[in-house]
């Protein structure tokens, strides 16, 4: 192999979904950031047909109301990173105020805050539903929400599962 220029090159073997990595340029050790690029799009490459972030949104808002079928482990992760990155800016743009009612100090969360949240209500809990469906679980799973920190990390491990490769009893696997 020869060396090209002065950078270095790192290949990753998508076919059989494992993390490779070659630096050309005598053994150095490529800087983190090649290592965390290479290791994001290894890790993403192993769903398949993986959602686009997106196709991911405008699935979020297009199936607002729908708890039927099934929703692919990207769709549902891309739709809570842009769900808490708009909370998350909200939060800056517009601040939570402090009210003091008997002696008492309450967070008072603002107008735009609490309007954001109930938009996303419904859809949030109906791609979960979906994304449970995707697992082979029932929408009622669901349910496990109620459960503090126990009920919350069973959901979890569902959530991050992998997709049933195969039809379930809520359809066919998300193309």
């Amino acid at each position: 192999m020869t060396k090209v220029g002065a950078k270095q090159n790192v290949f990753t073997d998508y076919t059989r979904r494992r993390f490779r990595l070659f630096v050309l340029d005598g053994g150095s050790i490529p800087p983190i950031s090649t290592i965390w690029l290479v290791t994001f799009h290894t890790l993403h490459a192993r769903e398949r047909n993986h959602m686009s972030f997106g196709a991911a949104i405008s699935s979020f808002f297009t199936k607002y109301a729908t708890f039927s079928g099934r929703a692919r482990r990207s769709e549902f992760w891309f739709a809570v990173l842009f769900t808490t990155l708009v909370s998350t800016a909200i939060s800056i743009v517009w601040p939570s105020t402090t009210v003091v009612l008997d002696g008492m100090s309450f967070q008072q969360s603002s107008l735009q805050s609490n309007l954001w949240q109930l938009a996303i209500l419904v859809p949030s809990i109906a791609l979960s539903v979906r994304r449970l469906h995707d697992v082979g679980r029932t929408g009622t799973y669901y349910l496990f929400v109620l459960l503090p920190v126990v009920g919350w990390i069973m959901l979890f491990i569902q959530f991050v599962k992998d997709s049933e490769p195969v039809a379930n009893a809520f359809g066919e696997p998300v193309k």
